[in-house]
């Protein structure tokens, strides 16, 4: 009987070893996973969500910078800002950026700031972009969220893409290596690395907390630059960091602040942002959609969104603004998701103006509306769409009204036929 009594304390101590181990690893697979839930579905919690858009307030599509004044235009032709509520501490030429209208025009204004970091020295860097997934690939100003999310394969193949158009952005023409570092397989969060063949520039999408390990293999060899791209860990807000605790949370927190921020574009819902008053026709309460951007080294800017994805700059700060400042920022604008934002040209003008700046099209990248849009204005014609992948094709077909099931071959002829039907303007 003592000799069973001891062989169990041993297996119960074993056993409590064991679990111990994998208590430690818990926080950091239960925020992996809740931080995947999120980027699927935006509309759990309006708190529960990161702030990602910032102030200032475009008509159209140019990737320039802008100098806040009161509505004056600026070098570039066309090109007008206005900052409804710039706070007193920013100056009349503080250097401003146009909101980006396309998933291009973000990929290139990105791509301009990660170039000025490299210039400042900062060869570790991370970004985070709105990916044109879900009701974005309809139209990459629509906030309105789809009721059933796409999977994380397909949001693993789009932020490729963006990571590819990046790498060709910053000037790299050649072929874009890719593979996945992740070891959770179809059901887990992928992870991909992007680079060029000589490795001088290397991308990390949506890289998690389970692999920073292969990050610091991968960031340790000189003569590298490296781009976090939409990292899926979060170093604030949460009881349980994603990096564990004691030792093990500060250490990777020390790595990963060795990566500058240089560029953030993210989107908050405020208030009950799509909620209809059916007496005034009007959405209740004070509230709507704001996309928070952050363009290295200007400060962040809050843009307010209308519904028919107009936007206006109301907010110039230096700190990234909290939920509760823009809660507290649209009750005095009194703000809300209906009201048309102030502009000169409608959604049409601004999204063709973009397109006829664009030297080469990237079918994976844009959205339905810009694809309708470019064969309005004569820009591509029926037989390219023999270019595009299948994203692209139901994205165009969701833009006409059409039908989106069936095969590619299927879809792209669907698609031709209504392009070979549509008059060039």
């Amino acid at each position: 009987r003592e000799h069973r009594v001891w062989v169990s304390l041993k297996i119960s101590m074993l056993a409590m070893s064991m679990c111990t181990n994998r208590v430690q690893q818990l926080p950091m697979r239960i925020e992996a996973h809740s931080r995947r839930v999120a980027s699927l579905r935006h509309s759990i919690s309006p708190r529960s969500r990161l702030a990602d858009t910032t102030p200032c307030f475009n008509f159209r599509v140019d990737l320039t910078k802008l100098h806040v004044g009161t509505g004056r235009k600026c070098a570039k032709k066309h090109a007008v800002v206005v900052c409804a509520a710039r706070n007193e501490g920013t100056a009349a030429s503080e250097t401003l950026f146009s909101l980006p209208q396309t998933a291009v025009e973000a990929i290139n204004q990105a791509a301009q700031a990660v170039e000025r970091g490299f210039e400042a020295g900062f060869t570790r860097q991370q970004i985070e972009l709105l990916l044109p997934i879900e009701q974005r690939r309809q139209n990459y100003m629509f906030t309105e969220t789809m009721e059933y999310p796409e999977n994380a394969s397909l949001i693993y193949q789009t932020a490729g893409e963006m990571a590819k158009a990046l790498i060709k952005a910053l000037g790299h023409a050649g072929e874009v290596l890719s593979t996945r570092i992740d070891d959770d397989g179809i059901e887990g969060e992928p992870v991909g690395v992007y680079s060029t063949a000589s490795k001088e520039v290397i991308v990390i999408t949506q890289p998690t907390a389970d692999v920073l390990p292969k990050i610091r293999d991968i960031e340790k060899e000189q003569g590298r630059k490296v781009i976090l791209l939409n990292p899926m860990w979060r170093t604030k807000g949460n009881i349980v960091s994603d990096f564990g605790f004691g030792p093990w949370r500060k250490k990777a927190e020390d790595f990963v602040s060795k990566f500058a921020v240089t560029y953030k574009m993210t989107e908050q819902r405020i208030g009950a942002a799509s909620t209809l008053d059916p007496a005034t026709g009007d959405y209740m309460g004070i509230g709507g959609v704001a996309r928070l951007l952050q363009v290295y080294p200007g400060k962040w800017q809050v843009f307010s969104i209308g519904k028919d994805g107009s936007s206006e700059c109301i907010v110039v700060q230096k700190d990234e603004p909290t939920y509760q400042q823009l809660e507290e920022t649209f009750r005095k604008s009194k703000t809300s998701l209906k009201t048309t934002r102030k502009g000169e040209n409608s959604e049409e003008d601004r999204m063709k103006e973009g397109l006829q700046s664009t030297v080469a099209m990237d079918f994976s990248l844009m959205s339905g509306a810009e694809i309708r849009t470019a064969v309005q204005a004569g820009l591509i014609k029926p037989s390219d769409a023999s270019n595009m992948d299948k994203s692209a094709l139901r994205a165009a077909l969701g833009a006409w009204g059409l039908p989106t099931s069936g095969k590619v071959e299927e879809l792209r002829k669907r698609l031709m036929d209504k392009m070979a039907m549509v008059k060039p303007e």
